[in-house]
């Protein structure tokens, strides 16, 4: 329900920024990619105990998600293309709690276990 009411708020965003961006001839690989090392960046920096500092790049990481996927809609999107961006994805999703469980073990390490096994399951 929510996810409908937030899509509808940032489509005219999303849709406007991977228009810009085809614009310029930059491919939606390439933010998937640009996406993916922000991602890992934020990764590192929880690991790293910035927790904090992490939530720039994880936000734009989850934008960067959005519009790729708005940017493979104005040209032709590809099977490899979206096989790229989901595989890339899972291995954010499971980054970022087995960062956690990096970063404090003693406290996030059975969480992180937990989260990335129901990932799995």
């Amino acid at each position: 329900m929510l996810d409908r009411l937030a899509l509808r708020l940032v489509k005219p965003a999303v849709d406007g920024a991977a228009l810009q961006l085809s614009k310029r001839g930059i491919t939606a690989d390439q933010v998937t990619l640009a996406g993916f090392g922000l991602g890992m960046l934020a990764a590192v920096l929880v690991a790293s105990g910035h927790s904090l500092l992490a939530i720039i790049p994880l936000i734009a990481n989850r934008a960067l998600d959005g519009i790729d996927g708005a940017l493979a809609r104005l040209s032709t999107a590809s099977e490899r293309g979206a096989f790229l961006d989901i595989s890339l994805d899972f291995v954010f999703y499971a980054a970022i709690p087995l960062a956690f469980g990096i970063a404090v073990p003693e406290d996030n390490a059975l969480a992180a276990a937990v989260l990335l096994a129901a990932f799995v399951v």
